[in-house]
């Protein structure tokens, strides 16, 4: 709530903070000890954050970990796992859990415990938050994808709950799916993909699509609307939260409370 924590090109973690009205105070808070070369930064690096644990996955070396200790940050034994394209901390930041290009759904006690595979998807992960995996469809492009809820509970481990997935627009060019799903509504919905610039929301249950959000009502061709760089947040608060998005163009958007998660 105080500050914002970003992964840099350069192999730099960084820390905002939050001072003042509109004043920001920047720090370092590790070198990840090696340089990211352009293949990586393709494939994409990760980064998780969790109080006073991160952690960092380099398709070529694995997942590296470090802790908040004795006043300054401390290496932790590395994830020896390469090609994870999704990274995420769960249960109060003790356990990480990963996704691989390959489709492979992992979770590893930190810092000492024992990888363990929960699913095999069969399709690259691009991002996870919780239990909620964000997927491509193997059937179509990069570009079209769908988001899976996966159960993490021992007796159910690796069971495909739900799906989020609009068929009825599954091969239209303007679906795009290059960011990763996240609950909202404090989990009665989940945000996930765009059609025409509109960020949908999804039913988590029952896994219908609700609504959209329309960034640029009536200007689905200004350039405006959702892009494929397109970042979102959700926030929950005590009087019912909202969403944050923004396209790549530069327009931020908030959005108030979804009306179907006051009703139950």
């Amino acid at each position: 709530d105080s500050g914002i924590i970003t992964l840099g090109e350069d192999g730099m973690i960084n820390r905002w903070s939050l001072i003042s009205y509109n004043s920001w105070a920047w720090s370092k808070i590790v070198d990840i000890g090696i340089t990211p070369n352009y293949a990586e930064l393709d494939s994409g690096m990760r980064l998780a954050y969790h109080k006073d644990r991160v952690a960092v996955s380099l398709p070529t070396v694995g997942v590296k970990i470090w802790f908040w200790s004795k006043g300054s940050w401390q290496a932790q034994r590395p994830i020896l796992r390469p090609n994870v394209t999704a990274l995420a901390f769960i249960e109060d930041g003790t356990t990480l859990l990963g996704g691989t290009v390959d489709g492979v759904l992992w979770a590893c006690e930190i810092p000492n415990g024992l990888i363990r595979a929960c699913a095999f998807l069969k399709t690259k992960m691009y991002h996870c938050v919780q239990c909620l995996i964000s997927l491509t469809n193997e059937r179509s492009s990069a570009c079209h994808g769908a988001s899976r809820l996966i159960c993490l509970q021992a007796e159910k481990r690796g069971r495909l709950e739900q799906s989020y997935m609009n068929k009825d627009t599954e091969s239209s060019p303007q679906r795009q799916h290059n960011f990763g799903a996240c609950f909202t509504a404090r989990g009665q919905g989940v945000l996930f993909g765009d059609i025409k610039g509109c960020a949908l929301i999804w039913d988590t249950k029952k896994g219908s699509l609700v609504y959209g959000l329309d960034h640029v009502p009536g200007d689905e061709d200004s350039g405006q609307g959702m892009q494929s760089q397109a970042q979102y947040q959700s926030l929950d608060a005590p009087n019912g939260g909202c969403i944050v998005t923004g396209t790549s163009t530069g327009l931020l958007s908030w959005w108030s409370q979804p009306a179907y998660a006051n009703s139950g």
